[in-house]
């Protein structure tokens, strides 16, 4: 006895709901989409008077009552209407407009789709075939013929090719640097002696590179003489030369003569 009582009480629960409703207009027909949460396996009952269309879906709830009117020429308005365990919807059809409900397979869903006065669903089907047949074929006629580069990103391919070209640019870089680098550390230049002419000039002689450079710099930049660099080994054996300092005293007169010419030119 409980048990009746329980599976009494537990019918309503396994009842489907409508849960969602659409509205699609097209130029040729209205379909409208009514989404259940479960198989609905009710009845539908169908009746029309004049341009109102009631369909009654037994055994069906819905949680509001819901109106949307719509501008469209075959359909004015849309009324959903719970009442007791059933779902009403009421159309109002224009220009004597015809309706015709269906569900999928699965039962989830109901369609309503409403057609002009003399134009059956059978029509509609065809014709909507005969003109997705055309545009297949004219799609087949102007598609144009494979390509082996048909598929091929190009902004990807130039975007690698531009990383590979932009790192070789910056490997090439960093090995001049190294290189350079490397060059100056094994040449560097050594001060033999220097001595200020004036406040802006001064007289030195340095080595670089096994050449002796003997040369004014400051304002005038003056290159004096270029000779071989001795060794120290060769050094050891030859006579000792005049002093820096002697040789600068002597000829630090013409050295200033020079300076004075450079700056008149």
């Amino acid at each position: 006895m409980k048990f009746l009582l329980f599976l009494c009480f537990a019918l309503p629960l396994f009842a489907a709901k409508l849960v969602d409703f659409s509205v699609y207009e097209r130029s040729d027909r209205v379909d409208l989409m009514f989404v259940f949460d479960s198989a609905y396996k009710g009845k539908i009952v169908q009746k029309k008077e004049g341009n109102f269309v009631l369909i009654t879906l037994d055994e069906l709830s819905t949680a509001k009552e819901e109106k949307r009117e719509l501008k469209s020429n075959l359909l004015k308005q849309i009324l959903i209407t719970p009442q007791n365990k059933q779902t009403l919807i009421m159309l109002e059809t224009q220009n004597n407009a015809s309706v015709n409900a269906s569900s999928d397979k699965d039962q989830i869903s109901l369609r309503v789709r409403v057609l002009p006065q003399g134009v059956s669903q059978n029509a509609l089907n065809a014709s909507t075939v005969s003109i997705l047949s055309l545009k297949n074929e004219n799609n087949e006629s102007i598609k144009p013929k494979n390509s082996s580069l048909e598929g091929f990103d190009f902004t990807n391919y130039i975007l690698v090719l531009s990383v590979l070209v932009l790192l070789l640019i910056v490997l090439w870089w960093i090995k001049r640097k190294l290189e350079y680098k490397n060059h100056f550390n094994s040449k560097e230049v050594k001060l033999i002696f220097q001595r200020p002419l004036d406040k802006n000039n001064k007289f030195i002689i340095l080595e670089y590179d096994n050449k002796r450079y003997t040369l004014i710099i400051g304002a005038s930049n003056l290159l004096l003489q270029t000779s071989d660099a001795q060794s120290e080994e060769s050094l050891e054996h030859t006579p000792k030369e005049r002093s820096f300092d002697s040789f600068f005293e002597e000829n630090k007169q013409k050295i200033q003569n020079l300076i004075k010419k450079k700056e008149k030119q």
